[in-house]
């Protein structure tokens, strides 16, 4: 349903907004800048630094827009002399007891306090006492350093801290004069998303310690781009100067973060300088004489060459990453198809194929769900903007589902945490499945699965009543369901969608997944989807070649290679020997290879 909309003048500008827009908000839609310290959109009104002050007609003295809701024919005007007069007062009670650090701040040149200082301050101050002075330079965790002296009390990021990442670990301590931010008895304040209180800080009070002091904010040069750490693919801008990374920076999105991002985000990218990046190309390991690209290419051509006239296309194989871009995954799956002749291509551990039964849902349909089902899903380790994301459509009023074989940090919010039997997945999720097409008359219940599952009837006959209660948004993470689990799954989801307006999100963790899937890095799907039986489709765009016969997956070739009757092996950005379930076997299996190909960026135990 639309909200009531509002019409209202704003320095002779007319502009319709939904009723409880703040006045603030609806200046910013005619290109109006009403100036804020405290207020921020995510965050609501708070009334706090006063900055924001506006005269309204037939209101007896100024006000706070950022506190003040519009209402019909109201009249703002933002820039009159006494608007101004009021902020010149702010400001100069804002500036008493400031340092002047400016040339010296990493928030100079950005910074809103100095710029309002320059657009509504006195040129000269008032007062003749010496200014009160605070702890500077104080470490308030690893990656954040607090600069008391500079703290304007604006509470932006107590306010964050207690509302976005509900985990009030940054408060306002003492009082009065005394005032000043901190945490609890001085423990380091350490949560998955600390760093966004650097963005939201209008001063330099908090600063990025790994780029403090080490460039002009107007000296770098920025580039947008997407945070590549997680499937989330959260929208960051990068800075860097002399060809040198300095900082990453939240770049906000809505629909996909929600204008934040994650502290691997914005701290984890040490790697990029790392002196273990491979820089040349080596043969037989660590310890071995270097090869320039062209004479590595050369070489690998030819042993793969003789590979296959020796003992078929069959016998050499790819294992490419979901961590690697839709470029390089595609032209690898189009070598191996057309230039080797096989389907032995892959990107995964566990089972799954294009599509899904139920809609296919984006981040921003989660807020508008009454219910959440989290299957085999921990965002807060493997997708962890998403667990803002769930936050917030709980403060809205929708519940969480936890169904999962292990306690996750979600479980503390969810309104029902159900715990299956380690390795009973495919049970849990086919006995769920069984209850609601019983209830929604689609079948009969069959075996029940307590015994394997260890989860009594009653709890999925509560679970199905919330579902069937519609708007259902269900999370999951392929990768966690192993075996015959991704079809139980996908049973499930096909019972859901007779529900109205429910869908669903694969949430697997990797950066690319979904592009590794569209790029056609399977043993059984050409690029887009098209499987081995449309083969027709692709020898259109790619001639005859292609390959008909379904390859063999990730860990099909492993046991192949075991085997000795896979000879040659390339893998692109994926570890084995760790990520994949064996350990020392894989290890083993790798050993008997004719060839073993690894391109990364890395040195890896594989």
């Amino acid at each position: 349903m639309e909200k009531e909309q509002v019409t209202l003048t704003i320095d002779n500008k007319t502009v319709t907004v939904p009723k409880g827009t703040t006045v603030v908000d609806a200046a910013r839609k005619v290109d109006i800048e009403i100036p804020v310290f405290c207020y921020h959109e995510k965050l609501g009104p708070f009334g706090c630094c006063r900055m924001c002050l506006i005269e309204v007609e037939k209101m007896p003295r100024l006000t706070t827009g950022c506190t003040l809701t519009v209402a019909q024919d109201m009249v703002v005007k933002t820039n009159t002399p006494k608007v101004i007069k009021g902020r010149q007062g702010v400001l100069e009670f804002t500036l008493l007891n400031h340092p002047l650090d400016c040339p010296v701040c990493d928030k100079g040149g950005e910074c809103p306090l100095q710029n309002n200082t320059f657009k509504y301050g006195l040129d000269i101050t008032r007062t003749q006492f010496d200014r009160a002075h605070n702890d500077k330079a104080v470490p308030l965790s690893p990656v954040i350093t607090i600069d008391r002296e500079r703290c304007i009390a604006c509470q932006r990021c107590t306010r964050y801290s207690d509302i976005i990442e509900q985990e009030s670990a940054l408060v306002m301590l003492n009082r009065g004069f005394h005032n000043a931010v901190g945490t609890f008895n001085e423990q380091p304040y350490v949560t998955k998303f600390s760093g966004n209180v650097i963005d939201l800080c209008p001063v330099g009070a908090l600063t990025n310690t790994q780029f403090r002091f080490k460039s002009r904010p107007w000296n770098l040069k920025n580039e947008d781009t997407l945070c590549a750490h997680c499937g989330c693919n959260c929208n960051v801008a990068i800075g860097s100067r002399l060809n040198k990374f300095m900082r990453v920076q939240s770049r906000p999105n809505d629909s996909v973060d929600d204008g934040w991002i994650c502290d691997k985000g914005r701290f984890g990218y040490g790697f990029i300088e790392s002196p273990n990046r491979i820089l040349e190309a080596r043969r037989n390991g660590r310890d071995a004489k270097s090869l320039s690209i062209g004479d590595a290419c050369t070489q690998v051509a030819e042993a793969l060459r003789k590979i296959v006239e020796q003992y078929g296309p069959n016998s050499v194989g790819f294992i490419g990453s979901p961590y690697g871009s839709n470029e390089d995954l595609y032209l690898y799956q189009k070598l191996f198809r057309l230039g080797l002749g096989t389907n032995n291509i892959d990107h995964k551990t566990y089972k799954d194929t294009p599509g899904l039964p139920i809609p296919h849902y984006d981040f921003e349909n989660i807020e508008t769900s009454k219910l959440i089902l989290l299957i085999a899903s921990d965002p807060s380790e493997e997708l962890p903007i998403l667990e803002l994301r769930i936050k917030k459509a709980l403060r809205q009023g929708a519940k969480l589902v936890v169904l999962n074989d292990r306690q996750i940090a979600l479980d503390k919010h969810a309104s029902k945490s159900i715990r299956y039997n380690i390795g009973s997945s495919q049970a849990a999720l086919a006995s769920l499945a069984n209850v609601l097409a019983k209830d929604l008359g689609l079948g009969t219940e069959s075996d029940n699965f307590e015994k394997e599952t260890g989860i009594k009837p009653d709890e999925f006959e509560r679970l199905s009543e919330l579902v069937r209660g519609g708007k259902v948004c269900v999370i999951y993470n392929p990768a966690e369901l192993a075996g015959n689990s991704i079809d139980a799954l996908k049973q499930l989801l096909s019972v859901i969608q007779k529900i109205p307006d429910c869908g669903a999100i694969p949430a697997a963790p990797a950066t690319n997944a979904m592009g590794a899937m569209d790029m056609g890095v399977l043993p059984d799907f050409y690029p887009d989807g098209i499987s081995l039986a449309e083969v027709e489709k692709i020898r259109e765009l790619w001639g005859e070649k292609a390959p008909v016969e379904r390859g063999l997956s990730s860990l099909e070739m492993i046991k192949k290679a075991g085997k000795g009757e896979l000879k040659a092996l390339w893998v692109y950005r994926s570890n084995p020997v760790i990520d994949f379930p064996g350990g020392k076997a894989v290890e083993e299996a790798l050993k008997k290879l004719d060839l073993l190909v690894v391109h990364d960026m890395l040195e890896t135990e594989t």
